[in-house]
């Protein structure tokens, strides 16, 4: 089954979001009505709304996780290099804290308009 719905707002406006959430929330109820009924049938949502949503979940999602792997793998990999932790702690204190400092501020102002 395919279904049209073209609502006359912003796609990427906050009230679009929160349609793509609730379409997305009772398409989930339907597939899994389908599932325990023994059916196979998946229901998706696709629009530029859903697709922008998903991939800011992911990278929101995954942005903390690999930020971390990423500075523990350059103080270990610095460690190791100069044969000094002294060195990887400076680079920690110097590179790393600043950068999450700037991209958490950045992030604060651009998404929740917060002012500096």
């Amino acid at each position: 089954m395919l279904t049209f719905v073209f609502p006359t707002l912003d796609p990427f406006s906050d009230q679009a979001m929160e349609l793509v959430n609730d379409i997305q929330s009772a398409v989930q109820l339907e597939t899994d009505a389908q599932w325990r009924q023994g059916g196979n049938a998946r229901f998706i949502t696709l629009s530029p709304t859903t697709v922008m949503r998903d991939i800011i979940d992911v990278t929101s999602w995954r942005l903390a996780k690999v930020l971390c792997l990423c500075a523990v793998l350059c103080l270990m990999l610095i460690s190791v290099w100069f044969r000094s932790t002294c060195i990887a702690f400076k680079f920690f204190l110097t590179a790393i804290v600043p950068l999450t400092w700037a991209f958490g501020a950045a992030l604060g102002v651009y998404e929740d308009g917060v002012p500096i």
